[in-house]
Parts: C-alpha cells; sequence; structure tokens
C-alpha cells in the first residue's frame, strides 16, 4: 500500500495519516466526478482535474509539517517518471 509506505517514510502522525487519508478520498472523488461529466469537453476536463491536483497538493502542503514536505519532494523526484509512457 502506497499510503502506508509514504506515512511511514514521512513519520507521519496518527492525525496527520487521517487528513492524509481523507484529503485523498475527497480528491479521488472529485476526479471521478469530472472524469465522468459529459458536459464538459476534454480540454475542460484537463484544465479541471489540473486544478484539483493543485488544490490537494495544497492540502496535503498544510497537512505536513518544513522536513515532511522536503521529504515527500525527494520522494517524487526519486520516483519513475508516469508520464514516460
Amino acid at each position: 500500500d502506497r499510503s502506508a509506505a509514504m506515512a511511514q517514510h514521512l513519520s507521519l502522525t496518527t492525525d496527520q495519516q487521517a487528513k492524509m487519508k481523507e484529503a485523498q478520498t475527497a480528491f479521488r472523488s472529485q476526479m471521478q466526478s469530472v472524469r465522468a461529466d459529459k458536459a464538459l469537453n476534454e480540454e475542460q476536463k484537463r484544465a479541471k482535474v489540473k486544478e484539483l491536483a493543485q488544490q490537494h497538493q495544497a492540502q496535503v502542503k498544510n497537512i505536513l509539517t518544513k522536513e515532511q514536505q522536503e521529504k515527500m519532494q525527494q520522494m517524487r523526484k526519486e520516483r519513475p517518471d508516469r508520464s514516460a509512457k
């Protein structure tokens, strides 16, 4: 489970883990709603997804300490590039 691994790597408190899970659940739900919205064209969907991702990142940033944010940045740099498929 990626969430558990991240929680361990970042040394998240129980409270932070709960907040991160809540933020992730809300983000996934919003993303599904956007993808299912037939009123939006592909460009509008991409824009909305980008906006939601930025909001989610801001939310996560507010949950983590400065040190944890730095660790997360490092983790992101080290993971394989998923867009290079």
